[in-house]
């Protein structure tokens, strides 16, 4: 066996059990440091196990020597239970395999233990801990071997370069690619918490976005409500009181950042959009904005969830009512075909730019001043939720028309 072979061998034994440690950790959704810890023990352990269980009987002093490799990472991991339980087992194989005196090898491998004190407690001297670890391994290792006449010859030197080969070509491979890799990991999971963050900010962005709605439509109700007026109590305080709910239930939603969900019932889309325009109706004349209104006659039932629904209609409406500037008109027609109910909304707005069409369903972007940019995209996410599709159509300086198409319970 050529010593190329021998050295890769090595590598596979002491790697691979390493190797499954850094995916498990890719892969894993979260672990505390504790348990991160504890599976990089059975990792160390299962590579001193592997290089002692399997030696390559040719060369068996190189597999007894590369059995501290194992152990140097525990050292520049400051795994200390780790460091004990391998020292005491290398130390045993070594009495027993080579009948080398227990009290030699306990001063040995407690000047190793003193040297990490002295070295791994100061920055960047984990590779100044691993050269020092490495030759005195080496030197004491070679002296032993060579003293007992065991090795490949009977000269010092002769076994010092042949033993070195094989432990640096190895140590400094399986050092590297471990630390390489836990730098990957932990680029990794810091990918992963700005993900996370991006997910909270997003969700943060649409409570605001959506929530303004509501309180917008209070705000506009209790500026025209008169304390003396009985009739105005009557006919507002229902209204505020559902807008409120309706925040109530988009905050508890949104505090579990997940994907929208929702619950399908069966509701009259005509119905709906009746509620919709009534939300807005005070909206509508303080702007001069006349709405007309086209809808079937008939009753049209779709599975679906009414709020989450209501949700996209009056985002669509509030933003034709903010691109039109005065004396303006949107027209909200609803049509049957082919088993789908299609709701237009139309106004002689202000329109949107072709180039910026294009962009109108990326989150946060947006042409307005104090716009957040998620009312389409949330919008784009509850239809398809609801297996339809919604369509944006628009001339700059003209107007925008927006086509939802929804299928009927007459066609699941």
């Amino acid at each position: 066996m050529t010593m190329v072979e021998v050295v890769l061998l090595n590598i596979i034994l002491i790697v691979f059990p390493l190797i499954l440690y850094l995916f498990y950790l890719a892969y894993s959704q979260s672990l505390t440091v504790e348990i991160r810890n504890l599976f990089l023990d059975v990792a160390l352990f299962s590579s001193f196990y592997l290089t002692l269980k399997y030696p390559l009987q040719d060369v068996l002093y190189v597999n007894l020597l590369t059995l501290n490799i194992p152990l140097l990472i525990a050292y520049l991991r400051n795994r200390k239970l780790m460091i004990f339980i391998l020292t005491m087992m290398i130390i045993s194989c070594y009495h027993e395999i080579f009948g080398w005196n227990y009290i030699f090898l306990m001063i040995e491998y407690v000047d190793y233990y003193l040297l990490s004190i002295l070295l791994l407690n100061k920055k960047g001297k984990n590779y100044c801990y691993l050269n020092v670890f490495l030759l005195m391994k080496l030197c004491l290792f070679t002296f032993f071997i060579t003293l007992t006449k065991q090795g490949v010859g009977t000269s010092f030197l002769v076994n010092l370069g042949y033993y070195g080969f094989h432990i640096i070509l190895v140590a400094y491979f399986v050092v590297f690619m471990f630390q390489k890799g836990n730098d990957i990991i932990k680029m990794h999971m810091s990918l992963k918490e700005i993900k996370q963050d991006e997910q909270i900010k997003t969700s943060l962005f649409k409570i605001t976005h959506e929530i303004k709605n509501p309180i917008a439509v209070c705000k506009g109700y209790l500026d025209m409500f008169d304390v003396n007026n009985i009739e105005h109590s009557r006919k507002y305080i229902p209204i505020m009181k559902d807008e409120i709910e309706r925040t109530l239930f988009l905050l508890q939603d949104f505090l579990s950042m997940t994907r929208v969900t929702v619950e399908k019932e069966m509701i009259d889309i005509n119905l709906l959009l009746e509620d919709v325009i009534s939300s807005y109706q005070l909206l509508l004349r303080s702007h001069n904005i006349k709405l007309d209104m086209d809808l079937i006659d008939d009753e049209i039932y779709i599975n679906g969830d009414y709020n989450r629904l209501l949700q996209v209609f009056l985002n669509i409406i509030k933003n034709s009512i903010e691109a039109i500037e005065n004396n303006g008109r949107i027209s909200v027609t609803s049509k049957l075909v082919n088993d789908e109910i299609i709701v237009e909304i139309k106004d002689n707005g202000c329109g949107i730019r072709k180039e910026d069409l294009k962009q109108i369903r990326t989150p946060f972007f947006t042409t307005k001043q104090s716009g957040t940019g998620l009312g389409v995209s949330l919008s784009y996410e509850i239809i398809e939720v609801h297996d339809g599709s919604i369509e944006y159509q628009s001339n700059y300086g003209e107007g925008t028309s927006v086509t939802i198409r929804l299928a009927t319970l007459s066609s699941i």
